[in-house]
């Protein structure tokens, strides 16, 4: 079982970024990486134009070249992974901020969590922040 937060502050103007992994199971769990991105973060603004839909202010992997290496990453029970990211000059305002992994999560997770492809989805967590 793998338990996903996504921790978000303010400092000195920008967000700072955390999503944690954590492998809650008795067995080890491995996500698998196409490129050298690692997770994927997305805010939405709450209190603007694009409230309510599905319409990104700002994406962490826009603009950006990861190496195009594949890794991964093995997780064993009771460890963690974080994943950081840093969202600079942000508008002010309230955001829903989603994170997930952007790698294929594959291991001994409980059988309602495996689809038939022996693949997991990429966990994932949201929080909100209040800038300005």
């Amino acid at each position: 079982m793998l338990d996903t937060t996504l921790s978000a502050r303010v400092d000195d103007g920008d967000v700072m970024l955390a999503l944690t992994v954590t492998n809650r199971g008795a067995d080890p769990v491995t996500i698998r990486f196409r490129s050298g991105q690692r997770g994927e973060f997305v805010a939405y603004g709450l209190d603007d134009e694009t409230a309510g839909s599905d319409r990104a202010c700002w994406r962490y992997g826009d603009g950006k070249l990861f190496t195009q290496a594949i890794g991964e990453e093995r997780i064993e029970p009771g460890s963690s992974a974080t994943y950081e990211a840093v969202w600079t000059d942000p508008p002010e305002g309230v955001h829903r901020l989603v994170g997930k992994i952007v790698g294929e999560v594959t291991g001994e997770v409980a059988d309602e969590e495996m689809p038939s492809s022996g693949a997991r989805s990429p966990p994932s967590a949201e929080t909100t922040v209040r800038i300005g």
